[in-house]
């Protein structure tokens, strides 16, 4: 278990502090990473390439929901260019991602998810709960680190170019309905046979 003394710094890191945020307002938060920041962050990310990285954000002086201890409520979007390969035709592609994000970042720990009579999450209540992220002992952080995360939230697990569609083969059958998919083993021996 590594100590916390020889944790990797996040590569686009931007500490903002309470004690940064103006009394009487707002503070502007802007970064844009450099270019072995992009790639470095690529791989963490698991694309093949970035060539653009930039965040806009607002930060506001807040209050914690439970202690009511000073807090800070960040607003902003992360926005990027990707490169990937299409999951279809297995060319890569370039892609644009804008992703909105609004954290509030407190000294609270987060509230325990609750588990309903059937056993399961309260899914609904889960959405509609706000997304926090600890504040540090000395009260900052790091907004980069954020962007980077809901960077992670908008890059597409299964992405596919520009115009293109899954071949019918691969698509359940419109009269069976969307529960019965079909086996990934009959498409392959149906693709076999239509050779």
């Amino acid at each position: 278990m590594a100590s916390s003394s020889t944790a990797a710094k996040p590569e686009f890191s931007l500490i903002v502090s309470l004690d940064d945020i103006p009394a009487s307002g707002s503070l502007p938060v802007r970064g844009k990473a450099d270019e072995a920041v992009l790639e470095t962050i690529a791989g963490r990310l698991g694309v093949l390439g970035l060539s653009e990285l930039a965040m806009e954000a607002v930060v506001h002086k807040a209050r914690s929901q439970t202690t009511s201890s000073p807090a800070m409520r960040v607003e902003g979007t992360v926005s990027a260019r990707v490169q990937q390969r299409c999951v279809v035709t297995l060319d890569l592609f370039w892609s644009d991602i804008a992703e909105p994000f609004s954290v509030l970042c407190s000294p609270d720990e987060p509230d325990e998810l609750e588990v309903g009579e059937d056993g399961d999450y309260d899914l609904a209540a889960l959405l509609e709960e706000e997304d926090i992220e600890p504040l540090t002992e000395d009260g900052s952080c790091d907004i980069g680190e954020l962007a980077v995360q809901y960077l992670a939230l908008g890059i597409d697990p299964n992405p596919r170019a520009p115009g293109v569609e899954l071949p019918d083969e691969f698509l359940a059958d419109e009269e069976a309905g969307e529960s019965e998919k079909l086996n990934p083993f009959a498409v392959l021996a149906k693709l076999k046979q239509n050779r």
